[in-house]
């Protein structure tokens, strides 16, 4: 007993004294009771449909057979960094809101700001092995056979991505960079406004500028490959190029549903990258800007079920049977198992008839 309350003596030693009662007075931000509600609600609903969103896709890929591809596998962890981000941060972002403050100690306040950092970073870099992952399927095919096509490489990739996240996160633990609370993000996050910005400078390059060139460079290769592929079969037999056709069609599909994830992810995250680079360099913004921009960079989190939902044909039909909005009693006519191994795209199109 006496090791654990010495456990949390020892993290909750900053913890303050927090306002009770209705009354808004005394809090630090000088937010009238509204205010703190409309914000506390706000970010609670980010919370929670973030985490049901994307509890909802892991689950559809494990329930229905016709999502077992490779990049759904991607998709699923990806899915799993916006989970541990609505679990393991967005809830202390939340009480500082309520309280205007943080009111769980140093050592917690370190621990979510990483956090926060991991599963953020997270997410970019796996949606550069997805842009990766289409740009060998489409240009480069043989290789993508050889290097991209099975599980176990698929399973390692996802491990390196995690790994490299906590790699370019962790020196702010141990002196390079810091870790506090933000007054303006009501957070705790890197530190932004200090006199030596080497690691922010090296954060940015390495987990912003070039995951987001790779990215967009691997699109545009896929962009020119596609409409080139498509003119060239533009004017044949339609018979004839039936089954070429329809893996153009569903290739397209895959690509327009990560794409937009893409730029998406790059609209919330724009703005909290804008403010932090201006604090970096001495330029303060309005409180409401910062949060504005906290609120859209934590939005990212909860966007891509969305999609999924409204662009992907698959993920959309298995949706609705999971919440019950269509029935699941249909015939599913699809290409042979081995036709589809052989395949170079995902087919995300179907024909189904019901029962």
């Amino acid at each position: 007993m006496n090791l654990i309350q010495y456990v949390f003596a020892f993290l909750f030693s900053e913890m303050t004294t927090v306002p009770t009662g209705n009354s808004s007075i005394g809090d630090p931000l000088g937010r009238g009771n509204v205010q703190i509600g409309l914000e506390v609600f706000i970010s609670t609903s980010i919370c929670l449909l973030s985490f049901l969103g994307n509890l909802l896709v892991v689950y559809a890929i494990h329930t229905d057979s016709r999502l077992h591809t490779i990049t759904n596998m991607l998709i699923e962890s990806l899915a799993f960094s916006d989970i541990l981000m609505a679990v393991f941060h967005m809830p202390f972002w939340i009480i500082s809101l309520r309280y205007g403050k943080w009111v769980l100690g140093h050592v917690i306040c370190e621990i979510a700001g990483v956090t926060q950092l991991i599963f953020g970073i997270v997410s970019l870099l796996t949606m550069t092995v997805i842009a990766l992952n289409r740009y060998f399927k489409v240009v480069k095919r043989q290789l993508y056979t050889r290097f991209f096509s099975n599980k176990k490489t698929t399973y390692i990739v996802i491990a390196l991505c995690w790994f490299l996240s906590v790699l370019v996160n962790s020196p702010q633990l141990y002196g390079w960079g810091n870790i506090t609370y933000h007054v303006f993000f009501t957070d705790c996050t890197c530190e932004w406004k200090r006199k030596d910005i080497s690691y922010i400078l090296f954060l940015c390059i390495t987990t912003i500028f070039i995951p987001a060139t790779i990215i967009f460079s691997c699109y545009f290769m896929i962009y020119r490959t596609v409409r080139a592929s498509s003119r060239r079969v533009q004017g044949h037999s339609m018979l004839a190029n039936y089954g070429k056709a329809l893996e153009e069609k569903s290739e397209v599909a895959v690509l327009k549903t990560s794409l937009t994830v893409v730029c998406v992810y790059m609209l919330c995250w724009t703005p909290i990258s804008v403010i932090g680079f201006m604090e970096a360099f001495g330029k303060e913004s309005p409180r409401l800007a910062y949060l504005i921009s906290y609120v859209l960079a934590y939005c990212s989190n909860m966007t891509n079920p969305f999609i999924y939902g409204l662009m992907n044909p698959q993920f959309k039909r298995a949706f609705a049977i999971i919440l019950r909005l269509r029935e699941s009693s249909e015939v599913v006519m699809t290409l042979p198992r081995s036709q589809v191994l052989n395949s170079q795209v995902d087919f995300t199109g179907t024909y189904t008839v019901k029962a």
